[in-house]
């Protein structure tokens, strides 16, 4: 699916892609990557919040400095229950493509609540309502039980005037051992849907929010010219036409848009 850059950004400039999804079929349009910018950490779409957590649910209102993302949901959670928010934030332009890596972060109240961000899990959905991990058969969702911590985790993230302890371990930010949370999405109206499941002993304690923290890289695509010359070969189960100026078939990049695939 793609070369080793010796890190974990999947494409850079000059690279060619076709969009992978549930109604990919053969000939499907080829991309040049035309632009390619690392994101350090994805803001808030609320401008006075540029923490680089974008929260998706609060019981009522985030703890400052955070701000509850636009179309984020709200209300208290009982055992077992769940909320779902596809942020505005993550909204993209046409010909934009972004890959990131996710954690999840539990934004406390001060004093402390007593909530445990491992009290939490989540499910990741792409357009068609495709869930991107698991199988056909299991759920995949992301605990913070097995997410790789900050170099200064403190479990919850820091209020107004607290700070984070320091570094326990070699600092790394542990986007780059979450591989397995890796999303892609493309283009007006593709923001994935994230659900919140809860699982705590009694009802979320009252003012507290969980957010999402993404790293990775955005991408610009433009449409390769077919050109006059032109061959077929397979790639993936999908035929592709391939232009007279492009080598091999293996010059091509596939770009995974859509929820996991359907088993035969």
């Amino acid at each position: 699916m793609r070369r080793n850059r010796g890190g974990w950004k999947a494409y850079e400039w000059g690279d060619l892609v076709v969009l992978l999804d549930q109604n990919t079929q053969d000939n499907p349009q080829i991309y040049d990557i035309s632009d390619d910018r690392g994101v350090p950490l994805f803001a808030n779409d609320e401008s006075d919040d540029q923490t680089g957590v974008i929260p998706i649910w609060a019981v009522s209102t985030p703890s400052a400095p955070y701000l509850l993302d636009p179309k984020g949901a709200t209300g208290t959670i009982a055992p077992l229950g769940n909320k779902t928010c596809a942020p505005d934030s993550l909204q993209l332009k046409t010909n934009e493509l972004v890959q990131v890596r996710v954690k999840l972060k539990l934004i406390d109240t001060f004093p402390a609540s007593g909530a445990v961000i491992d009290d939490f899990s989540l499910s990741a959905f792409l357009p068609g309502s495709s869930a991107v991990w698991g199988t056909s058969n299991t759920a995949g969702v992301l605990s913070p039980r097995v997410q790789a911590g900050d170099p200064a985790d403190s479990v919850s993230l820091p209020l107004q005037g607290s700070d984070m302890g320091g570094p326990a371990y070699a600092a790394l930010t542990g986007f780059e051992v979450n591989d397995k949370t890796e999303l892609f999405w493309y283009g007006v109206n593709s923001v994935p849907s994230f659900r919140l499941n809860y699982f705590g002993s009694g009802n979320t304690p009252a003012g507290i929010a969980v957010g999402l923290q993404l790293s990775g890289y955005r991408y610009l695509l433009a449409a390769h010219p077919v050109g006059s010359g032109q061959r077929t070969a397979y790639r993936g189960g999908i035929q592709i036409t391939i232009p007279d100026d492009v080598g091999s078939v293996d010059d091509i990049l596939g770009v995974p848009i859509a929820g996991r695939a359907a088993s035969s």
